[in-house]
């Protein structure tokens, strides 16, 4: 895992992923800021035009009623019938309190919110009253004052005897219009239930308006709420002109009413009246999402259009490391890539030409080390051979040496087929076998598919000279040498085996064989010589111990012949 998030194609994707993630939702954020303030500008706007409605309409049912009561109180008729029965009540009789119904209801007739017009004497004694069924009142004796004062209060139903309805009342001081004289009082109500017609349409399942006085208590309000409760919120009222708050599942919008010292509420459910922003959001969310994942599969896109090159090169670097030290097909057109492309290829041509200077000298190295002592050691066979006139054994040993360089020279190639290989092995130990005459025997075993594969020159010749200096010359008992060539299950590698049932090699010798200054240059020149060819998991492997024989085995990269 944490290969992963370390490779460039992954920082490259979780950066570009993360700057376009933090870009959309600063966006996004921005986006719903705006919309949220903007909807709670206009909800507001229109929670406190129905308020302001409301307030004009309650302020203009006051202001009528206030002007028709200044009406009542300067009319003549009325102002005469008040001062007979101040004057004398005897002489105040019924026909002149139904005059006083009958003119005060001309006045009033076309007033559809008020309820009724009583007048009282400054005794507070009900002098005429238009109100179809009288109510006691007993307020007016505590409210009674020098200047006109709203109140709440209760009248009769004018249609239903038995109903009390809550009235907002209006009680003003009456006095003669020459003299000056307190003649009594006048009390207009008006029901609440004209005041709640007035926002009757403004409210619905989901908001609620109410009026609440000064202390608390709901004087009007659409049926939620009785008149005369206690509103639970009202600490949450302000005195300002417009102030929202947002309590228990709800949205309170208020503004004052200073001509009742009342407060106007509109309540809101806090679900409804975000519903629409609720939507608002959820769309940009999903929009957000929408635009995340896309920016994911761009920029996915994007960093396997920047990475796949380095990619490319990294999977042929593998190849050369396998010993495919062949230039990486350019097929890029970014102008970058391509001059990296190009100096790897340069590289690659160097190297390989570097390598190739190696393996000569590795060649060449060998070469002089195997001819001087072998060739010598021939040459003074073939004399003996001669001078001993065995020109049978004679012909056999020239006609081998002659091989073995024919095909070690190989015109001074790198490599080889398998069977060139055998060749020049079976013409060093046949030669060998001349030499230690009747010492040993060996055996080459390889399947006739794999002879023309090719192998690097020279792979077997070392190791089968230590099998004979080293381990079977000095056995007092016949030896034998056997080579085999198989392939691996895979069929992607060649395997030599070389065994033998000589003195076999000590811990401690074979430790030495792979150290610097080893003086068993063969062994460890073969090694290197295959893994700068082919790749650092192909080499060569001992397994042997002291007086049980040693087996050599040589992994290579199996390669088909051209």
């Amino acid at each position: 895992m944490d290969l992963i998030k370390n490779t460039i194609k992954s920082r490259l994707f979780y950066s570009i992923s993360l700057f376009s993630g933090i870009l959309i939702f600063v966006f996004l954020l921005s986006i719903c800021t705006i919309l949220f303030e903007g909807f709670m500008q206009k909800e507001s706007q229109s929670a406190y035009q129905q308020l302001g409605y409301i307030s004009q309409q309650l302020e203009f049912y006051l202001i009528s009623t206030d002007n028709y009561s200044n009406t009542i109180l300067v009319d003549p008729d009325i102002q005469d019938a008040v001062q007979k029965y101040h004057t004398s009540s005897e002489r105040f009789t019924g026909i002149d309190q139904v005059h006083m119904k009958q003119r005060i209801g001309q006045i009033i007739q076309s007033i559809p919110h008020i309820h009724s017009v009583s007048i009282y004497s400054p005794d507070y004694e009900l002098i005429a009253s238009t109100a179809v069924y009288l109510h006691q009142n007993t307020q007016i004796e505590q409210l009674s004052t020098n200047a006109p004062v709203w109140y709440m209060g209760y009248q009769y139903s004018n249609k239903d005897k038995g109903l009390e309805i809550p009235v907002l009342s209006l009680l003003r001081p009456f006095y003669h219009k020459d003299s000056g004289a307190l003649l009594g009082y006048v009390d207009i109500p008006i029901p609440e239930s004209v005041i709640a017609n007035i926002y009757e349409d403004r409210t619905s399942a989901f908001n609620r308006i109410y009026m609440i006085d000064k202390h608390g208590i709901v004087q009007s309000s659409n049926g939620y709420r009785l008149t005369g409760e206690l509103y639970p919120h009202y600490r949450y009222l302000s005195d300002i002109y417009a102030a929202h708050k947002i309590i228990d599942r709800m949205i309170l919008f208020s503004t004052p009413f200073p001509e009742l010292d009342w407060y106007l509420v509109n309540e809101y459910n806090l679900y409804h009246f975000f519903q629409p922003v609720f939507i608002i959001f959820l769309i940009s969310i999903l929009i957000g999402i929408a635009c995340i994942f896309l920016s994911l599969l761009i920029s996915k896109r994007l960093s396997q259009t920047i990475t796949s090159p380095l990619y490319h090169l990294i999977s042929h670097i593998q190849k050369v490391k396998e010993g495919v030290w062949e230039p990486v097909p350019q097929s890029s057109d970014d102008s970058d890539i391509h001059i990296l492309f190009s100096e790897f290829n340069s590289m690659i041509t160097a190297q390989d030409q570097l390598k190739n200077h190696l393996i000569q000298a590795s060649f060449d190295l060998l070469q002089q080390q195997v001819n001087p002592h072998f060739l010598y050691n021939t040459l003074d066979n073939i004399c003996s051979l001669a001078e001993l006139n065995e020109k049978e054994t004679l012909t056999e040993l020239v006609m081998n040496l002659s091989i073995f360089y024919r095909k070690s020279l190989s015109h001074g190639k790198f490599h080889i087929s398998v069977k060139d290989e055998l060749e020049i092995t079976r013409s060093y130990l046949q030669i060998m076998q001349i030499r230690y005459y009747n010492k040993f025997d060996f055996r080459i075993d390889c399947p006739a598919a794999l002879s023309p594969c090719k192998c690097l020159k020279l792979l077997l010749q070392p190791i089968v000279e230590n099998s004979v200096y080293h381990g079977i010359k000095e056995l007092d008992h016949k030896g034998l040498i056997q080579i085999s060539v198989t392939e691996t299950d895979n069929k992607e590698n060649l395997l030599f085996a070389v065994l033998d049932n000589g003195a076999g090699i000590s811990r401690e010798i074979q430790n030495q064989l792979w150290e610097t200054d080893s003086p068993h240059f063969g062994i460890k020149n073969i090694h290197k010589r295959i893994q700068l060819y082919y790749g650092t998991e192909y080499g060569l492997t001992i397994d042997s111990a002291a007086g049980e024989g040693c087996r050599v085995l040589i992994k290579i990269k199996k390669q088909e012949a051209d």
